[in-house]
């Protein structure tokens, strides 16, 4: 039979196990995992694309318009292509992947967190 203090530690731990686990964050599942990375210029020749990812980074907001980079272009087996855009701000990393059919229009726009950094 366990002693009270005993019994009392081990609860307590468990307590603490279950709280960390559920508090852990995965790491985000890249949206483009799997599709073959191009460059960077890859896509300069389409205009359509040129002309719609530069829009949308004009159309941010001054401090993420600033820190706005094209990370790269991207293209998958089904023949759509993707746009990577890299944004730096207040210490957080956000991609912006702007992803196109087959006729180069834009059907999907995935944001999420990266990482962090110390600014």
């Amino acid at each position: 039979m366990l002693k009270p203090i005993m019994r009392a530690a081990i609860i307590a731990c468990s307590i603490t196990l279950v709280l960390l686990a559920g508090c852990s964050k995965k790491a985000p599942v890249d949206p483009l995992m799997g599709w073959q990375f191009l460059g960077l210029d890859a896509l300069d020749h389409n205009t359509a694309i040129s002309a719609d990812y530069h829009s949308y980074i004009a159309k941010l907001q001054p401090d993420e318009k600033n820190n706005a980079g094209i990370e790269g272009f991207y293209k998958n087996g089904s023949g759509q292509l993707a746009v990577r855009i890299e944004i730096s701000k207040n210490g957080t990393w956000w991609i912006h992947d702007l992803i196109y059919d087959k006729n180069n229009v834009r059907i999907k726009t995935i944001i999420y967190i990266n990482g962090h950094y110390r600014s």
